[in-house]
């Protein structure tokens, strides 16, 4: 599961990529395909985290108002 890349030079560079431990499938996922799905749900968590940041923005932003400041 561990691709090993060597480069030209000196050194040498092992990349591992964790794939999910599914023993049903018979086609692996690539890495591309298994890091796009990673990224997209990292993006949907942000996206959810800024909409959170905004509603507390504008309720600070109104209580703020309320006080008068």
């Amino acid at each position: 599961m561990a691709k090993k890349v060597s480069k030209k030079t000196n050194a040498s560079l092992e990349v591992k990529t964790p794939y999910p431990k599914e023993e049903n499938t018979k086609q692996q996922k690539s890495d591309t395909d298994f890091w796009g799905e990673k990224m997209v749900k990292l993006q949907d968590r942000i996206n959810e985290l800024e909409l959170t940041v905004n509603s507390m923005h504008l309720k600070l932003n109104r209580v703020a108002d309320r006080m008068g400041f």
